[in-house]
């Protein structure tokens, strides 16, 4: 409790208040104590009653002298009672000469000091002395233990978990180092501090940087550093720190942030970017089932789940598209109708159609199967349930080696995805149900020199094993068209050198680089190309690949559809040397041509230019207005055009 009696201040007059029942002998020592102190005012009572009633009143009483033997109550007893009310200012007791027994008793009952009488001696030295001590003694106490109380205040306000470490041992804290670090107190207190609770990697740099601190150093840098916890969760952390001097010894003043929660909501937006760019491409461009699910479970990977497959549910579990530990899931899908493997998270989604999460593998009963995933390294888990319009597309599992990896933004991306897939199987399906006769591939060759990419690569010194790949064609405005086309090749090349070799070339209108590894070119053509005769007559070019053998272009022609003709139109426009090789195969369709949504020209050209641009990328190669300028439109007109686009293709897509 808070002494409202005592002064705060070390050097003002000291209020002292004498209770002894010998009144007279009470004002010989007050009057000879005013007499020789300009500082000390002295105020004399009777019996303890009195004192009790001047320290509840409106005076301030710096030190209370009282004597020993008293008729209502010795001085002894009304130490304790004053202390129980809360009175913490000094207490001087008097004993009669030979009572060194009763000081012994009251020093040891916490009496701040002790005065023996002698009638025979003038003592008024030795009370100014005592009771300036005891006061002077008493303040500086409180002072510091204000001073300590405000620091301590604000460090316990303070978001921040903060200590103090001398000679590397931690010798302060706030209550949160002690909840961020999981220790208490006194554990934390023991050993090195950096050793107890810093993660291996980072103590050596955390170590060095205390002992640059306490050594003086005022480094304000930012340290990285992950905290283990004692159930061996991590916490993120930034650590700085400043040299202090704590109760007479250098020592370092230290920092910690836990930014945990930042870095975790930093991947989930990065995730989720990335997931709705990998989702949206895998869209676009695959045509089967198969194909689209092993984009999605890639995507998983990258995202750090070692483990993930989408299985089938019939009457068993079957998988379909795995990336991991295959041992484990023929055994889990072997053994699916055991109850043993009742809470594993695939198995247990199937069952209930309902998603399915695990933090902690640890955590569950002892059975075979959690013996084999933790051996595998992973920790956690999730089974999500494929449904559309009430319908089963199977089931997405994923396991990552972290604990806890599940919060509630994990959760509701996985179920959104799986949300997604379902929509995408079914959309697929439906599609490939209304497509099942099968196209016949071509791969036609072109090698005459007035298709410009083979008089490029023909007429300059380029190694020989660089080639020309284009990706995409779309037709212009002005009966120019769009090209994208990439050059790779095993050996070192000039991209620079490339790029000046195709804005030579006569039926080039511009050329713009839009990637750089490898590098990908936006060619405006003036000319007549091979690409764009074929798709007039409706046929699916997926690939020209360029070298010095030719043009190779591979397509797809309807079965219904005669060669020949196309044939004739390739040679009328690049000469005789035009040779085909036909066969069949599975139906693959291009990303654009075949997405059967009506596509208007400049709509076409808008999405083509924004996906080979890396529009779409994260981070984005090209923004809007650039790929806008290369088309000589504005930037309005071409984002009109580039929406307009994606809501027909997802139309088309979803419906």
């Amino acid at each position: 409790m808070i002494d409202p009696h005592v002064d705060q201040s070390t050097d003002e007059p000291i209020q002292a208040l004498v209770i002894d029942d010998h009144e007279d002998w009470a004002q010989l020592i007050a009057t000879a104590v005013e007499r020789n102190s300009d500082r000390i005012e002295v105020t004399v009572g009777t019996d303890p009653t009195e004192a009790l009633a001047t320290l509840g009143g409106d005076r301030t009483i710096d030190c209370l002298i009282a004597d020993y033997q008293m008729p209502q109550m010795d001085g002894i007893a009304l130490l304790e009672h004053i202390r129980k009310n809360g009175y913490t200012l000094p207490f001087i007791l008097v004993t009669a000469a030979g009572s060194e027994d009763i000081a012994a008793k009251a020093i040891e009952a916490g009496v701040t000091d002790y005065i023996v009488k002698s009638p025979r001696v003038s003592q008024t030295t030795q009370f100014i002395k005592k009771i300036e001590s005891a006061v002077q003694q008493h303040r500086l106490q409180r002072i510091i233990a204000e001073s300590e109380q405000r620091y301590r205040t604000v460090t316990e306000q303070s978001r921040d978990a903060i200590g103090i470490v001398r000679n590397g041992a931690l010798v302060f804290c706030n209550q949160r180092l002690l909840e961020l670090t999981g220790e208490d107190r006194a554990e934390l207190r023991q050993g090195s501090f950096v050793d107890r609770v810093v993660s291996r990697d980072d103590r050596d740099m955390i170590h060095n940087a205390l002992t640059q601190w306490e050594a003086g150093s005022k480094d304000e840098q930012l340290y990285p550093a992950v905290l283990v916890r004692p159930d061996g969760t991590e916490r993120r952390c930034e650590i700085v720190g400043q040299p202090i001097t704590y109760e007479g010894s250098d020592a370092a003043l230290v920092s910690i942030r836990d930014i945990t929660v930042r870095k975790r909501r930093e991947r989930e937006l990065e995730w989720e970017r990335d997931l709705n760019r990998g989702i949206q491409a895998a869209l676009v461009r695959e045509r089967t089932r198969e194909n689209f699910e092993s984009r999605v479970v890639e995507h998983l990977e990258k995202q750090g789940y070692g483990l993930v497959w989408i299985a089938e549910i019939n009457e068993s579990i079957v998988p379909r598209i795995t990336i991991g530990a295959d041992g484990y899931i023929d055994r889990v899908c072997s053994r699916a109708g055991d109850g043993n493997l009742a809470a594993e998270p695939c198995v247990a989604a199937a069952r209930d159609r309902e998603p399915q999460f695990v933090q902690d593998f640890v955590s569950l009963p002892a059975a075979d199967w959690v013996a084999d995933i933790t051996q595998l390294g992973y920790r956690s888990g999730a089974g999500i349930p494929l449904q559309y319009n009430g319908v089963s597309y199977g089931i997405l599992a994923v396991y990552h080696p972290e604990a806890g990896r599940f919060d509630r933004t994990e959760r509701r991306l996985l179920t959104e995805l799986a949300d997604t897939i379902a929509f995408a199987v079914h959309s697929l399906e439906a599609e490939n149900t209304l497509a099942m006769e099968k196209p016949l591939n071509a791969r036609l060759t072109i090698e005459d020199e007035r298709y410009y990419l083979n008089a490029i690569v023909s007429n300059h010194s380029f190694d020989e094993t660089i080639e020309l790949d284009v990706r995409g064609t779309v037709p212009n405005d002005d009966d120019s068209v769009i090209q994208y086309v990439s050059a790779t090749g095993e050996s070192a090349f000039s991209a620079d050198g490339i790029e000046a070799a195709i804005a030579a070339h006569a039926d080039v209108d511009s050329v713009t680089r839009i990637a750089d590894d490898p590098p990908r070119f936006q060619v405006v053509v003036l000319a007549t190309v091979p690409e764009a005769i074929l798709a007039e007559r409706g046929i699916i070019v997926h690939e020209t690949r360029v070298s010095n053998a030719g043009a190779t272009l591979s397509v797809d022609v309807p079965r219904d559809r005669e060669l020949r003709p196309l044939l004739a139109a390739l040679k009328d426009a690049f000469g005789e040397k035009t040779l085909d090789a036909i066969f069949e195969h599975d139906q693959r369709p291009s990303s654009e041509q075949s997405s059967g949504a009506d596509l208007t020209d400049k709509q076409s050209i808008a999405i083509e230019a924004a996906y080979h641009g890396g529009y779409f990328e994260r981070p984005r190669k090209r923004s809007a207005t650039e790929i806008a300028e290369s088309l000589g439109i504005s930037h309005a007109t071409y984002l009109q055009h580039l929406r307009v686009a994606q809501q027909k293709i997802f139309t088309q897509r979803f419906q």
